[in-house]
């Protein structure tokens, strides 16, 4: 089967929830065209597009990851961003901070075959989404995240319990949002109110009662983001069985898959070679609260 038919058919409708985000690396110049068809296949449609440019200064003058097809240089990465659903900034400010972040990431060049990816995309995707439920797929020890699911072969240990996560992201009608701080939501940026509509303001947002957007009791719980309070649950060091790792509270998903040469991808429980494959990266989105975390969720 060929690589990029292999991906498309990750079953990720399946664990999305009808209000959710997807962010997929998907290198540059042919692997974004392939980024787009998956984000079609599974429901998504593209709304940003992240660029990481890569800097050299640990070793100038040479780039580590030269490619034979390539009529220039590849500096840089691209991470498409896709929506599922409707989501609109200026209703859901329970779920979403726009204009938090910019599009682009300066990170040095990681050494040849490494799998790393800056950890910004990290900091943009909890920025921007105010879901829990947050799921990261072929992650590795050293993506483990609080707050995050991650799943992946390559992981060589689990403390996921799936009662656990249950109760954390279905506590309440709210219980999958990381909530907001008044604060946070009076300084963070907002859109300017329409011009056809003189005198919109959003002072009324996250009022001390918690009715509006981002009350501390209101939508989203106390569960302050950029409080002294610790996100995530105590319960990191838990070993339970299973495959997946779970750092703090489970949430939102972010998946992450890295194709690149000689590469060993996951087919029905067996692993395949593919040589001379493409380097591509799935990343991350909400997921629905009944999810059961197993890699039977990703069926080919």
């Amino acid at each position: 089967m060929h690589l990029s038919s292999w991906i498309e058919r990750l079953d990720i409708p399946t664990v999305a929830a009808q209000r959710s985000f997807l962010w997929i690396w998907c290198g540059n110049a042919e692997g974004l065209e392939r980024g787009r068809t998956c984000l079609k296949r599974w429901g998504f449609r593209r709304c940003e597009d992240i660029c990481w440019v890569k800097t050299n200064i640990k070793n100038p003058g040479h780039n580590k990851n030269l490619q034979p097809n390539a009529t220039f240089q590849r500096t840089k990465e691209h991470c498409l961003m896709g929506i599922k659903g409707t989501v609109k900034r200026s209703t859901d400010g329970d779920f979403i901070h726009a204009n938090v972040d910019i599009d682009l990431i300066i990170e040095e060049e990681p050494e040849y075959s490494c799998k790393d990816k800056p950890v910004e995309i990290f900091h943009i995707i909890e920025h921007f989404c105010l879901g829990k439920r947050r799921l990261h797929i072929f992650g590795r020890d050293s993506t483990i995240r609080p707050g995050w699911v991650t799943v992946g072969p390559e992981l060589t240990s689990s403390n996921f319990n799936a009662e656990m996560y249950k109760q954390v992201v279905n506590k309440d009608a709210h219980g999958h949002l990381t909530g907001c701080t008044d604060e946070i939501e009076r300084l963070r940026p907002k859109s300017p109110p329409p011009k056809n509509k003189p005198g919109n303001n959003n002072s009324d947002r996250g009022n001390k009662e918690g009715t509006g957007r981002g009350g501390v009791s209101g939508r989203g719980g106390n569960t302050n983001r950029g409080s002294s309070q610790q996100r995530g649950n105590s319960n990191k060091g838990m070993s339970v069985g299973g495959r997946g790792h779970m750092g703090g509270v489970g949430g939102a998903i972010f998946i992450r898959m890295r194709i690149w040469r000689s590469l060993c991808f996951f087919f029905k429980e067996s692993w395949a070679q593919g040589p001379n494959a493409k380097m591509m990266t799935v990343t991350a989105f909400e997921v629905l609260p009944s999810l059961s975390l197993d890699f039977n969720v990703l069926r080919i």
